[in-house]
């Protein structure tokens, strides 16, 4: 892993050098450092625009009690995607821009969900989630969650399948 992150630092910065030296030459100095900065902005409102649309489904989700797994891991790309979109670059904003898709987000989302099964936990004021194997499951559609009432004296556990 640590091998794949080393080759990025160092391949993306050359890819965007020679895109920039490209456009450059082509279209000049001052249109391209304006293509960069007008791509941050669109990329910025639009990032706001599907975030809230993500946040609102998973909003939904949750008030028809179901886990908003998916609407979690493209929240965590969205994050991602930002981080693309403001790093100056043709290369980084073309991968944001592709992300912002939501057909492509969720086709990804899905992609991360099959691979992993998530293990959510919450309790004492913490909410989070891990990678987990079901030890008696082959189906990749299952994500087990444990949750606990605090100041509730029975305390309860459940497993919710969600397909």
């Amino acid at each position: 892993m640590f091998r794949i992150i080393l080759a990025l630092f160092i391949l993306i910065p050359i890819i965007e050098i020679f895109l920039f030296m490209r456009i450059g030459a082509l279209i000049g100095v001052a249109p391209t450092l304006g293509m960069i900065v007008l791509t941050a902005i669109i990329g910025v409102s639009m990032l706001k625009i599907q975030g809230l649309s993500t946040l609102q489904r998973a909003q939904n989700n949750l008030q028809e009690n179901k886990l908003p797994a998916t609407e979690l891991v493209e929240g965590v790309i969205l994050l991602i995607c930002g981080a693309l979109l403001l790093t100056p670059g043709f290369f980084t904003d073309t991968i944001g821009f592709l992300m912002l898709v939501p057909h492509i987000r969720r086709s990804i989302a899905k992609v991360i969900i099959k691979k992993g099964k998530f293990h959510i936990t919450s309790g004492s004021g913490f909410s989070g989630f891990s990678t987990h194997q079901h030890p008696n499951s082959d189906n990749s559609d299952i994500i087990d969650g444990e949750f606990h009432r605090e100041g509730d004296e029975n305390t309860s556990n459940e497993q919710k399948k969600i397909d």
